[in-house]
């Protein structure tokens, strides 16, 4: 969960490449996120307020990246929130009205096949690379 990330996260600041330190990063994806539910209990998520995407050095390297953070979340899952009340860094929120199969009991997992994820992170992938590699 969250511990085993922010175990990484810390390693990666050590780290002697770019990448090692977390400089490289130009989009970010997440689908169905909890997390404003753990901040409305009163817990926390170490440096999630100060998460950039694109990271500054993106930014420097190549002033007119298409990147930023996107959320997709069903709007029938009740573990799956908006996330750019509590983060912000969300520069898209993607409400999705989705309809699992009978054996997929939360909406979440049918996410992957849904055009209106694919599309977007397909899309800003395409932009990330064109604008990294001129």
């Amino acid at each position: 969960g969250a511990g085993a990330g922010a175990g990484a996260a810390g390693s990666a600041a050590a780290g002697t490449t770019p990448l090692e330190r977390g400089e490289t990063l130009s989009y970010l994806c997440t689908l169905g996120s909890p997390l404003p539910l753990l901040a409305a209990a009163g817990g926390s998520v170490p440096g999630l307020n100060q998460l950039e995407v694109p990271t500054a050095a993106m930014q420097r390297k190549h002033p007119h990246l298409r990147g930023g953070w996107a959320n997709f979340h069903p709007k029938g899952d009740p573990l799956s929130l908006p996330l750019a009340p509590c983060c912000p860094a969300i520069a898209q929120e993607h409400a999705l009205t989705v309809r699992p199969r009978r054996d997929q009991p939360l909406p979440l997992a049918c996410l992957a096949d849904v055009a209106g994820v694919v599309r977007p992170v397909a899309q800003a992938v395409s932009w990330v690379w064109q604008d990294t590699n001129r």
